[in-house]
């Protein structure tokens, strides 16, 4: 995969889930979606049982990345900053003494507003700033990270319901299968941090960003961009001595290498669009409010062991079925 595919100041701890006898992601023909029906195509691999919402960790059940079978890379390098080419420095002797005048007439409150990510147009004066763990977007901030829980770490999700966090580095809060419970208790948990749970509306607009991108980070599918069920798979072959002209990259070859993996939150540094928030494809499903559902909510973004990635990892896709692994983050009005 690209180097991009890790945060370098992030323990690098993985959690590779085999291959189980029922479906994954398995829909069925009543599955809508907003891109179009989907649900009756049969995915080929599992999802893990996981009805309490957690993963045990590598030192219970054996199998972190390397430990079973030298499986996936233990690291991803970081994308390297040292590549960005610098600013260009503009030449203050070329501006016109009235325009340099000019610019301290800026009022304060405005350069405030541009720091926040709005315009500094009228429309935004009294937007007020988002807090540190979320990013703005439009009249709301949502979170920039998966909701996780107060104890996750790296390696286990952690067991505190009493409310949600946006923090980089632990394993997201997730549910398997997804419940009307569950949705109350996402619900619960970003009101008890001064937040509430996304609508439908406000997560597909963070999510396809200024350009309505079909991806959150463009108009074409890249599986080494978002953790997708393919994300690992050239390492996978690097990892076991396959020759890059014979691997096997194609679409849903994480199953048929067993390396697909849920990832800390974070770890996917290109996994996001000019506003800043991350993993909002891919990794967990994320759960919004939803008026147009029956179900009182949508499942959307998709997940790391998901079949047909290219078309349900991405800004328009609503998984119609329970038994994934579901998440959320939290929004706040601004």
């Amino acid at each position: 995969m690209k180097t991009n595919g890790r945060n370098g100041t992030t323990a690098t701890v993985v959690i590779v889930l085999g291959l189980l006898a029922s479906a994954a992601c398995n829909g069925d023909p009543s599955t809508t979606d907003a891109a179009g029906d989907a649900g009756d195509v049969p995915d080929v691999a599992a999802e893990a049982d996981a009805t309490d919402g957690r993963i045990d960790t590598p030192a219970e059940e054996g199998i972190a990345d390397g430990e079973a079978d030298g499986g996936g890379p233990e690291e991803v390098i970081a994308e390297d900053a040292t590549d960005v080419p610098p600013e260009v420095e503009a030449d203050a002797t070329d501006v016109p003494p009235e325009v340099a005048e000019d610019v301290t007439d800026v009022p304060a409150d405005g350069e405030e507003d541009a720091a926040d990510g709005s315009d500094g147009g009228p429309e935004d004066s009294s937007l007020l700033p988002c807090p540190d763990d979320m990013v703005p977007s439009g009249a709301i901030c949502i979170d920039r990270y998966e909701a996780s829980r107060p104890d996750a770490t790296a390696t286990s999700p952690g067991a505190d319901d009493s409310r949600a966090t946006s923090r980089p580095g632990v394993l997201p809060w997730f549910v398997n299968p997804m419940t009307s419970a569950a949705f109350a208790a996402f619900e619960a948990a970003c009101a008890a941090a001064g937040k509430r749970l996304c609508s439908a509306d406000e997560w597909r607009a963070a999510c396809a960003g200024a350009s309505d991108a079909p991806y959150v980070y463009g108009a074409t599918f890249d599986r080494e961009v978002c953790n997708c069920v393919d994300t690992f798979c050239d390492d996978w072959c690097a990892d076991h001595g396959i020759p890059a002209g014979e691997c096997d990259t194609a679409a849903d070859c994480g199953y048929r290498y067993g390396c697909l993996r849920m990832l800390p939150t974070g770890s996917m540094p290109g996994c996001t669009n000019e506003l800043g928030h991350l993993d909002i494809n891919g990794n967990v499903w994320e759960i919004v409010r939803s008026t147009a559902d029956a179900r009182g909510f949508e499942i959307r973004g998709g997940a790391f062991n998901c079949a047909m990635a290219a078309y349900r990892v991405g800004c328009t896709f609503n998984a119609g079925w329970a038994d994934l692994y579901a998440g959320f983050r939290c929004c706040k009005d601004r």
